[in-house]
């Protein structure tokens, strides 16, 4: 039909005939992929060339034959024809001529045929050798690549809508938690989070030891029924939750609507724990109060195809109860496990002393369904040998038996992390969640860190696993890394913390109450980098309650400053004075020093007025000497006493409106070591007014450096020396 068109001189027609006999032969070699198919490609664009140069001029026509030479080096088999075509290339064709050819420029004919080319020696190589060939290349193992090129191939998100919960109780505040018998308080203990009423922030401080985490788990098990996120009551490996010298346990919360949720702890029908029967409020179900620091050890210890099961508790079923972790459960019927060993064992002891004969182990199912058989068969002793309490053991046994066999098909077959077909519905509400994170973490963890060279901290969930977690560190160069290959402790803690506050704020966008426990979770992440972090959940935990521990007194003064500086409404409760008997003693916040020295004022013991006094300008000249620049001689450990850092600090401050309050403080320092430091019988003749002008000027001293507003110190600014918020300033003079 093509060479009847062309000898009838319709061109339209044979050019159409050639372009549907071009598209087929393509469509032939990308689905066999054979050498012979790629040849028919291009000797159909030969015979279309060549068609196309017939009655052109001269020059057109050795284009053609130039390009057909072109054409010819991209066969696997040349056929005569094409060979005797492409025999009298004289010259390369010229631009024109190829763009009115086939419309294209000279560059891309050229890039056309080395493509040509590269698929015909690619074709004409078996595809064993192939194969062979690729073998012999290394596998590339870079677990960041891999998993970001995993990433990229899978860009498509499918919106998946939220699930809806009950909103009623997102603004619910804590007003006061209150718990009885649990852990370790015996008797009953009352933590009040308010102020003149009203449900405010809370920082709880306290020596380890101290009780601070049996306030936290009382009220975590209020709430929510759990304790560290648990609700397996009977471990041994666990710190346990009834005090062993109270017969109750209880724990209750008061809310900022005047309702309470009370909650105990109570023995079955097995004499085990769980936790008293009543339904989690709204407000506190969707999410875990508390983050600690073994959520982040866990966070960074689970291996990455299952560290989404971390989250599991997180974003139950709307209609259902509280989710579980697969790691938790798995941890509570490891538990139950070996009570049942003991049980069986225990149970098989006391069948071998009454049966003394019995040879088999009875510990075994199939020997003692055969021991059970052998003793129901009709004898002289009667129908059966066993007795009433020998039926009661083998009834016992059998059932731990059945019990155990079931236990070890769960734990052998481990978390479903790769066919986690138990998990489904969880993970279909929880993936979408956390891939959401990304922008949020890497925005966070460089608002604190300050790291330019981290571009992004991308998070990967159901990627290298149906419930994987992968965190990928992006650096500005373009290269990739895991955390734990690039990053300290305190960075790898850091990306932990923050990813658990992100999937925090989501439950809070789906109807979570706005409450937040960080139980000691700051005190691993870097010093260099805590106190912005500390800022950062400041910020945006801004129209959150908060709920902080600690044990660091430094770090108690840094936190409690930022507070202030923040504005944020909170009080301060202190745990002390631990014993078995008592229990925990809760306190608000002891004195600072400058209360100190007002309360020793009012008394009538000079000693005790110059001690504090003594005490407070050491704290004034430690705060200030640095802030302001004064000099002092270097000391091994940088470890400085009054004597010398008061008279640089005086020599600074005498050049302010302080100068009379320098110069009294100058003229009486002395009293400091005479009377309130060291022993001197005759000191108790030094004048009480003496000792009450000292105090007085020391006092005036602080209150003109530390300021109540912002709680920080005068530093050097300009001609000035001034605090942060510009409420105390201090003109110098020349």
């Amino acid at each position: 039909m093509r060479i009847a068109a062309s000898r009838n001189g319709e061109k339209t027609g044979a050019l159409l005939l050639r372009l549907e006999l071009l598209d087929r032969a393509i469509r032939a070699v990308r689905s066999s992929g054979l050498i012979k198919d790629h040849d028919r490609v291009v000797n159909e664009v030969v015979s279309m060339i060549a068609s196309i140069g017939r009655g052109q001029a001269r020059s057109v026509r050795s284009s053609v034959t130039a390009m057909i030479s072109d054409l010819a080096e991209c066969l696997g088999t040349v056929p005569q024809r094409v060979a005797g075509m492409s025999r009298n290339a004289r010259k390369p064709a010229s631009e024109s001529d190829i763009r009115f050819i086939v419309g294209l420029s000279k560059p891309e004919w050229n890039k056309t045929i080395v493509r040509l080319r590269a698929a015909k020696n690619l074709l004409s190589t078996p595809l064993a050798a192939r194969i062979a060939e690729a073998d012999d290349r290394p596998i590339d193992l870079q677990v960041a690549t891999r998993l970001a090129a995993t990433a990229d191939a899978r860009t498509e998100q499918h919106e998946v809508l939220p699930p809806e919960y009950d909103r009623s109780e997102e603004r619910m505040r804590l007003s006061e938690v209150s718990v009885s018998g649990f852990r370790g308080s015996a008797g009953r203990v009352t933590l009040s989070i308010g102020d003149a009423g009203e449900s405010s922030d809370v920082l709880l401080w306290g020596d380890n030891g101290m009780g601070k985490s049996t306030l936290i788990d009382g009220l975590e098990f209020a709430l929510q029924g759990r304790v560290d996120r648990s609700a397996d009551f009977n471990s041994t490996l666990r710190p346990s939750v009834r005090n062993l010298s109270s017969a109750d346990v209880a724990a209750s919360v008061k809310l900022s609507d005047g309702s309470s949720v009370h909650r105990s702890l109570v023995k079955n029908a097995a004499g085990r724990d769980e936790p008293s029967t009543g339904p989690v409020r709204p407000g506190f179900r969707i999410a875990p109060l508390v983050i600690r620091r073994a959520d982040i050890l866990r966070f960074l210890d689970t291996e990455s195809l299952s560290r989404g099961t971390v989250f599991f508790d997180y974003f139950p079923d709307p209609n259902g109860s509280l989710g579980m972790r697969p790691d938790e459960e798995l941890r509570s019927l490891e538990e139950e496990q070996h009570v049942l060993r003991l049980v069986r064992d225990n149970g098989a002891q006391q069948l071998e002393k009454l049966f003394p004969d019995e040879k088999s182990d009875l510990r075994n199912a199939t020997a003692l369904n055969n021991f059970v058989d052998r003793m129901q068969r009709p004898s002289a002793f009667g129908p059966s040998r066993l007795s009433a309490e020998a039926a009661r053991v083998v009834a016992e046994v059998s059932k731990a038996q059945q019990r155990l066999s079931s236990i070890k098909k769960k734990l052998d077959a481990g978390i479903q992390k790769l066919n986690p077909i138990a998990y489904r519905e969880q993970l279909n509400r929880v993936v979408p969640i956390l891939q959401s994170a990304t922008g949020d973490l890497t925005t966070s963890f460089k608002k604190v860190t300050n790291a330019e060279h981290v571009k992004a901290i991308k998070v990967l969930v159901a990627r290298s696993g149906p419930v994987s977690l992968d965190v990928l560190v992006e650096f500005d160069d373009g290269s990739l890394a895991l955390p734990q290959q690039v990053f300290s402790e305190g960075y790898k803690d850091l990306v932990a913390l923050l990813f658990f506050l992100t999937v925090a704020k989501r439950a809070a966008a789906l109807g979570q109450a706005r409450v937040l426990v960080l139980d000691d979770a700051l005190q691993s992440v870097d010093a260099t980098i805590r106190l912005g972090l500390m800022e950062h959940v400041l910020d945006e935990f801004h129209d959150w309650q908060l709920i902080i521990t600690g044990h660091d007194r430094a770090w108690l003064e840094q936190v409690r400053a930022l507070f202030q500086r923040k504005g944020r409404r909170f009080v301060e409760r202190h745990v002390h004075r631990w014993s078995y008997n008592n229990g925990i003693q809760v306190s608000g916040p002891p004195s600072n020093r400058a209360e100190s020295l007002s309360n020793a004022m009012s008394g009538t013991d000079d000693r005790l007025t110059t001690a504090a006094a003594g005490l407070l300008l050491e704290e004034v000249t430690q705060q200030v000497s640095w802030r302001i620049g004064s000099s002092v001689t270097r000391r091994q450990g940088d470890r400085y006493t009054l004597g010398d850092l008061w008279p640089s600090i005086a020599k600074h401050l005498k050049k302010t409106q302080l100068a009379t309050t320098i110069e009294a403080i100058t003229s009486r320092i002395d009293l400091r070591n005479q009377l309130g430091a060291h022993y001197n019988d005759w000191a108790d003749g030094i004048a009480g007014t003496d000792v009450i002008s000292f105090a007085e000027k020391v006092m005036t001293l602080y209150s003109a450096t530390h300021c109540s507003t912002c709680a920080d110190w005068v530093r050097r600014s300009g001609n000035a020396i001034s605090c942060p918020c510009g409420e105390k300033v201090l003109v110098l003079t020349s």
